[in-house]
């Protein structure tokens, strides 16, 4: 369901787009030479993104990056999702090699949208975020992109596609753009490394403790899975609580955690998950 009936497509797109924008990012690792991609917000949003309806949230990051690059000043786009064979086998693929106009520097660019809960259960650091349906977590994307993307520059193919853009392996600095949506456990007080507060949007509450919870004044909304992106001030339609645990069902039995909009009694919005596991 559309989180304003009226919306169109292209309107939604700028929403999502805006959402994408506006993510916190947050330098948590500690190698120097590893840059952080960070880009501004333009002074008109965009409105002629192609992007088909059933696309889905990761691809459509991938449109709003290129779009965002593209606005800025200083970046240009030498190659985009390049996919690396070798002997008929997939390797991988480099997001994006970019060269920055003002220095010349070229970058190895990987583009990473991710929502992590906090889990004070896991054992420490990277590894306490983990994805609304525990099957990711910050610590395997983290260990992912070291042994296996950055390095995919490295390899074969990854250097005759290097090679045909006139530059060198070694001229290449690795960089990551990885925006980060992180919800803190409902109710509970938890020490978060300071880095990550920036990326902070909301909270988290398991679907048993959802039900028990006494939700007087407040309404909800499912947006659909495309829609995380966006800010909850844009929803123009709101549910009941017990509508919104009906149509939560299904997904808690399934298996799959649901982002929930809320207007809280003072009109104010905000970001929750609601999880399938306590």
């Amino acid at each position: 369901m559309k989180y304003n009936w009226g919306i169109s497509e292209s309107e939604r797109n700028m929403d999502q787009y805006l959402g994408f924008m506006n993510t916190g990012i947050s330098r948590f690792w500690s190698d120097p030479k590893l840059k952080m991609i960070e880009l501004t917000n333009p002074d008109i949003i965009p409105n002629d993104f192609q992007i088909r309806e059933n696309t889905l949230l990761g691809k459509r990051a991938e449109v709003f990056f290129l779009k965002a690059i593209s606005e800025q000043k200083h970046y240009e786009v030498l190659a985009s999702q390049i996919q690396l064979i070798e002997n008929g086998i997939t390797l991988g693929e480099l997001d994006y090699i970019l060269k920055d106009t003002v220095s010349n520097q070229c970058y190895h660019v990987e583009l990473s949208y991710k929502l992590y809960l906090f889990d004070s259960n896991a054992s420490s650091g990277l590894k306490q975020w983990v994805g609304p349906n525990r099957r990711d977590s910050l610590h395997k994307k983290w260990s992912k992109l070291q042994n296996s993307q950055f390095p995919n520059i490295y390899t074969q193919a990854g250097i005759e596609i290097i090679k045909e853009l006139k530059l060198q392996p070694e001229e290449i600095i690795q960089a990551v753009y990885m925006p980060l949506q992180l919800f803190l456990p409902y109710g509970k007080k938890v020490v978060v490394d300071a880095q990550f507060l920036p990326c902070v949007v909301g909270k988290w509450i398991s679907f048993s403790a959802f039900q028990l919870k006494n939700w007087s004044g407040y309404e909800f909304f499912i947006p659909e899975k495309q829609d995380w992106f966006v800010n909850p001030e844009k929803c123009m339609e709101w549910f009941g609580r017990d509508e919104i645990i009906t149509s939560l069902q299904s997904h808690i039995q399934g298996g799959s955690s649901r982002m929930v909009w809320i207007k809280l009694p003072n009109n104010m919005r905000q970001k929750i998950f609601v999880t399938f596991w306590e």
